[in-house]
This record gives structure tokens, sequence and C-alpha cells, in this order.
């Protein structure tokens, strides 16, 4: 049984401690308008006491001078000033969350306006992030392609290995990229039908049919010398739907051989390494991941095997090679795709700020970015610990606005002078630090930009409105030209009128 502890909190506690902590905290705005309104009281009452004294030095009736110093302190409108930031601020909260942002620090209304650079990390921003195998390549050549510089075409039928098909590839880079915590190899085991939520299913052409939960499995009809090959392996005979149209002598001899069966014989024959994974699987020495790890590793791939990942690093996919048995057997293409209006919200953010792209991909998986007239530069090849780096000398340039997932991009939210993450408010709004986190999609990032500039002019509004009211009203008290009636009402209408400002829309 499990009970909820009386100290529990929910979500929306967290949301409202968070909004609360905002509208009760102290821009540097703010901080200025305390320190003024600090020196205006005790000035006020100096001059109130002052103009009674002056008017009755002028032979002005006692009655009049205390008059006079009474209207003083009550056209004087201190509150004005104390109002001006703290309602402004609540207002654009308010904004802000009718638009799906959360604002996690208030700072982002002084800052954001001066932004001078956007940086937005491709993957999980400018894309989905949703990363699942697109296709599978295998090298069917056997003896008749060139392998590295070298070959193989004279070679003997018994000494060239035989060709895999794409489920065998599949199955043995899902065994050992279950070993893995990687968004990459999360979409290969999902993508075998592993554990993760199946995103794709390998057709027998060796393609991905998408959103479909079905475990990946290939037909053989010769399941013997097979078995021998993969020692977990189960054959069993499939009646079913899928094999109907089989005739009876073919389905008493078809049988399926499930991702499951191609597993490592033990985690502890599995080694991770930086570009990839490596590991025994059915009795062979497999490696799986960057094509340079598997060349490290003596495993050549085919000439169409390379262009293959060339293909796949041009649009923007992320080629995982699979190898045993001294060869490259094919190429596992995984990939998310741009989010849709990304072009549309990267123009919205480049009206008079430049646009960078950060991404930890080669020059080719950015190069549709790059294409963008609105992106100013691109950066590829970049490592999520070198992406703070990436924004501290950018600051060089002037504010720093970082757009992340929120996730390896922390580093360089917390870096930049303005942090948003992209992601869900009700994951990442009690984490949030000095960052703005936006439900809504890239489009809404636009957002955190003008609620922040709309407030941030409603803010000096209100300030430049306190201050001009009480430059006119209290000299004129003090010179005894106003009606201490009048001072009272005209005490009331201003701070009418910066709660009247601070109400009205940004729009």
């Amino acid at each position: 049984m499990v009970e909820v502890g009386a100290d529990a909190e929910s979500t929306l506690d967290r949301l409202v401690n968070l909004l609360w902590s905002i509208q009760s905290s102290r821009s540097g705005v703010q901080r200025l308008a305390d320190k003024l309104a600090t020196l205006f009281v005790p000035t006020v009452l100096v001059l109130a006491a002052g103009a009674t004294g002056w008017h009755l030095l002028g032979g002005a009736p006692v009655a009049d001078a205390l008059l006079a110093g009474l209207t003083v302190l009550i056209v004087s409108c201190p509150c004005a000033l104390g109002l001006a930031t703290p309602l402004a601020v609540a207002s654009g909260i308010r904004e802000a969350a009718d638009r799906g942002v959360v604002v996690a620090s208030d700072a982002v209304f002084e800052s954001a306006p001066e932004t001078d650079v956007v940086v937005l990390d491709k993957t999980g921003t400018l894309t989905d992030g949703r990363m699942a195998v697109r296709d599978v390549v295998v090298d069917e050549s056997a003896g008749n392609e060139s392998v590295g510089d070298e070959s193989v075409a004279g070679e003997s039928a018994d000494s060239v290995p035989e060709s895999a098909d794409a489920d065998d590839v599949l199955a043995r880079a899902a065994a050992l990229e279950r070993y893995s915590a990687h968004p990459i190899a999360e979409a290969v085991v999902a993508a075998s039908g592993g554990s993760g939520g199946a995103s794709g299913t390998v057709t027998a052409d060796g393609g991905v049919t998408e959103g479909r939960t079905v475990t990946a499995t290939a037909e053989t009809t010769d399941t013997a010398a097979e078995a021998d090959d993969i020692e977990a392996a189960t054959a069993t005979a499939d009646r079913t739907a899928t094999t109907a149209n089989a005739t009876e002598a073919d389905t008493d001899e078809t049988a399926n051989r499930t991702v499951e069966t191609a597993t490592a014989t033990a985690a502890g024959s599995v080694e991770t390494h930086d570009r990839g994974v490596t590991g025994e699987v059915a009795g062979a020495s497999v490696a799986v991941g960057h094509p340079d790890l598997l060349a490290q590793r003596g495993l050549s791939l085919s000439s169409s095997l390379r262009r293959a990942a060339d293909d796949a690093r041009a649009e923007g996919h992320v080629p995982v090679a699979v190898g045993w048995d001294g060869r490259a057997r094919g190429v596992v293409v995984v990939g998310d795709r741009p989010r849709s209006g990304w072009q549309e919200a990267v123009a919205d953010l480049a009206e008079g700020r430049d646009v960078v792209v950060l991404t930890g991909d080669d020059e080719r998986a950015a190069e549709q970015f790059r294409a963008d007239p609105n992106v100013s530069e691109v950066f590829a090849g970049v490592p999520p610990e070198a992406k703070a780096e990436t924004v501290t000398r950018l600051q060089s340039r002037g504010t720093v606005a970082m757009v992340g997932d929120g996730s390896n991009d922390a580093p360089a939210l917390a870096a930049a002078d303005i942090g948003v993450a992209l992601g869900s408010g009700t994951d990442l709004a009690g984490d949030a630090a000095d960052a703005v986190v936006v439900d809504g999609g890239l489009d809404a990032v636009a957002s955190v930009f003008d609620v922040a500039r709309g407030t941030n002019r409603r803010i000096r509004h209100n300030l430049g409105w306190a201050f001009l009211y009480n430059a006119v009203a209290v000299p004129l008290a003090v010179l005894g030209l106003l009606n201490p009636l009048f001072a009272a009402v005209a005490m009331g209408t201003s701070s009418l009128v910066v709660v009247a400002n601070s109400s009205r829309s940004l729009e």
C-alpha cells in the first residue's frame, strides 16, 4: 500500500510557491525604487516642516501655515513609487502564463528586452527531441564489395562472412545498446521491441514503419543454422494472422526470431565507450556506435555503408554502425525531426537580435539550420560540457539568452543572462532557477521577449508617472497653492493611474 505523507507537496503547491516568491522578490528597478522611497519619505517630512516654518515667517496665520505643511504630506505619493514595479511584474507574470510561459525569475523582465544574442540548442529545441530509428541499411555485398582500400572480390565464398539482414543488425545492436544510457540507444532498443516503447517496426526491406508497438521479427525458413549462430535463439511456429497467407507446408517451417533472443551473454562482457558500446552477442564480438569506433576495432565499412552514413548525416540524422566477424554489417539510422514552424519562430527571435545554433552533431547535421537566413551562426560538434563556455564567450557581444530543453543544456542555461527551458511546466517549474519554462513549443519563446519588453516598458511608465507627479505636486503644496482636499484626490488618483497602467493588456 502506498500512502501520501503529511508533508507531501503537489506540483500546484510548488508552482504557487514559485509565483509567490517571484512576486515577493525585488528586481533591480524595484530595489532602486525602494532606495528612492527611503529617501523620499524623510525628504517630504523635511519639506512639510520647512513649508510650515516658511509660511509662519512670512506672516501667515498658524492655521494656514500648518495647513500648508499638512498639504505637503497629503499630496506626496510614495506609494506610487512602491507600487510601480510589483504591479507591473505581477501583471507580466499573468500575461506570460496566458501565453504558456512560466516565469521563474523576475530578472527576465529587465534582461530579456536588452538581449543581443539568442542561442538555440538544436536537439530538443529546434527538433522535436524524439529519437527514433528512421532506417536500417545492411551490407548485402558479401564478397563483391570493396572494404576500405582492400577489395575482397577475389576471396573465396567460405572466407567472406555472410550478409546480415536488417532484423539481425537491429537485434544485435539493441542487445548492446540496452546497456547504454543515451537517447540514441533508447531509440534502437525501442525499435527492436525492447523496453522504452517501440517507435517503429523493421520491415522486410529494411525500412521502418513508425507509430506501431510491434516486436520486430525476421522470418527464417532454415532456422537450424541460424540457431547455432545465435545461442539464445528460440524457434516457435507462428500460425497467427501474419502467416495466414502462407501455405501450410511453409507455415510449419516458418519461425520467428524475436529481438530478445539476441541479448548479450552477460552484462559484464559489455563495455561502453565515448562513441559506442562493444560486447559479446551470441558468441560473436559485436561493436555498435560511431563508424570511427568500428574502424578503430578493425571493422571496416564498405563503400555502400559509408554512403549510407554520409546520407544520414546530410539529413541531420545519426548513423549507428553495427559490426561483427571482422566487418561492419549495417548502419542503423537514428534521428529526430525539426519542429514544425521552426523557421517562423527563428524569424521572430531574429528581430533585432543575432540567432546562434548550438549542436553536438557534426556540420552536415546542422546544414539545414545554417542555410536559414535568420540564423547568424552555427556552432557544431559542441559537447554538453562545452556549451556553457560557448555561451560565456558569446556574452562578449552583449546580453545572451539561451534556449534549451533543460537537461544537457542546464550548464548553458545557468551561464546565460536569460535561460529559457522548453518543456512541461509541471516537470521543470519546480526546479527552474533563473530560467523561463515554456510550455507550448518553440513558437512560444518569442512571447518571453514580447512579455518582458512590454512589462519593462510598463514599469518605466509607472515610475516615470510617479516621479513626475511628485515633482509637480509637492512644490505646489510647499508654495501653498493646493487645497488639502484637492491634494487628497490627486494623491489617490496618482495611485489609480499606476494600477490602471499595470492592469492593461500588453497588446
